[in-house]
């Protein structure tokens, strides 16, 4: 997200019970990755990573964070996504046991 604006807008397509966390910097420039952190039904925490966040590591490399060149990183790991997403819930099971394991240890039953 690059400005209030367009955060604003895409604020507007979450369900009506998000709970949304959204840093906003100097002049308006809204965080590029913005987090979603819900407590409802089956779902204790959801995160959301943008094109932008690759465009921010592009940028990092001191490239050009075009979308052709976003689409270009995207399109050069076959399955990249889905690796991505297969490694952020093996280390997030592995975070929610660093954090909660003392307390399920402290269980009577």
């Amino acid at each position: 997200m690059d400005t209030v604006d367009k955060a604003m807008e895409f604020l507007k397509t979450l369900p009506k019970d998000a709970r949304v966390s959204v840093n906003v910097g100097a002049e308006g420039a809204v965080s590029r990755h913005l987090r979603f952190p819900r407590a409802t039904a089956d779902v204790i925490a959801e995160d959301v990573w943008c094109r932008e966040d690759i465009g921010a590591m592009i940028e990092d490399a001191g490239k050009e964070p075009s979308d052709t060149n976003i689409d270009a990183v995207l399109a050069a790991v076959p399955r990249g996504l889905d690796i991505f997403l297969d490694r952020l819930t093996e280390e997030g099971s592995e975070i929610l046991h660093i954090i909660y394991d003392d307390a399920i240890e402290s269980l009577d039953r």
